[in-house]
């Protein structure tokens, strides 16, 4: 009979990280202080217990890359982040690492590019080129 080692949950994962996190001040809550700051964050965090319409804010507003695990509690239990659903991280070699862990979770892989200048000017400008 071969024992298998129980694979350790997320937030078992994030434990001690969590604790560096705190005392680094990584993170950024709120809202409108998130987006202001977005240029400086690594990634953004929403739980999974998040209402639609805020899901589909955070979607369009940030870009940055978006993970969504952990509840509520978890968010509150690992980084002392009380009612926190929304949280951003700013770039870390410690949020790297965070990101790791929460790479399964990935809802937006990676930054939106900004759609080409439809502007007549610029067009003309390419053609010249």
């Amino acid at each position: 009979m071969t024992e298998t080692t129980p694979t350790p949950s997320l937030r078992d994962q994030l434990a001690p990280l969590a604790s560096f996190a705190r005392r680094a001040h990584l993170f950024v809550t709120g809202r409108e202080k998130l987006h202001r700051s977005a240029r400086g964050l690594a990634f953004v965090l929403i739980t999974e217990d998040i209402s639609e319409n805020s899901r589909r804010e955070t979607l369009e507003r940030c870009n940055c890359p978006i993970y969504q695990a952990l509840t509520t509690d978890d968010v509150k239990t690992l980084f002392g982040l009380e009612n926190a659903k929304i949280v951003g991280f700013r770039k870390n070699g410690l949020s790297d690492n965070l990101a790791r862990h929460l790479q399964p979770f990935l809802v937006v892989p990676q930054p939106r590019q900004q759609a080409p200048s439809t502007h007549p000017q610029q067009q003309g400008d390419q053609k010249n080129a």
